[in-house]
Parts: structure tokens; sequence; C-alpha cells
């Protein structure tokens, strides 16, 4: 549940939302590629924590950058959908792709 939406509605009641993360794992010198998905889900849940958010990719730009801060993951695909947001539809949502800096 969060608060993303620019429309009045949406800013005044939680929807449900889903996330979806592909993330490329890069091999640490201890050939280690290992993320905790559990620290990943609850920085997450911290960002939708902070208030309301009015679009959608923005919630995404932040969940890559926040994924990102580990130098093991080199590429983070997140989907966010918005799963009652027009009634003729299942969801709605974004799919952004972006690759940590050399």
């Amino acid at each position: 549940m969060a608060s993303v939406g620019i429309h009045r509605h949406e800013r005044e009641t939680l929807q449900p939302i889903r996330f979806n993360l592909d993330l490329r794992v890069c091999r640490g010198g201890s050939g280690l590629g290992v993320v905790d998905y559990d620290a990943i889900v609850t920085g997450i849940i911290a960002l939708m924590e902070r208030g309301h958010i009015d679009l959608v990719e923005d919630v995404a730009e932040q969940i890559i950058d926040f994924c990102l801060i580990d130098p093991r993951i080199a590429e983070v695909t997140v989907r966010i959908e918005k799963l009652n947001a027009v009634k003729q539809t299942a969801s709605v949502g974004v799919e952004m792709t972006r690759r940590a800096s050399p």
C-alpha cells in the first residue's frame, strides 16, 4: 500500500502497488554475488513510508538509486504497477532500467 499519484483521491487514500525488481548482480572479489533481498524490501518500504510521491516514475528512480548503492548490483529493472488506478485494467504502471555508473 502506498500514497502515489497526482489525483486528490490518490493523495488521501493509500492504494495497492505491485513492485517487481530484476537485479543484475556482479560477482565481487570473493566470488560472491549475493544480495540481501530483505534489506532491499526494507529499503523500499522505508522509501514509501516517507510520504506521498506524485509520480510512479519518481518512485522507480528512487528505488533504482537505492538498489545501485550496493556495488554488487550492476543493473536494476523496476516495474511498478498501480493495481486499482484505472477500472478498465488489471494495472497500469512503468518499467525502468538503469545500469550502475562505471
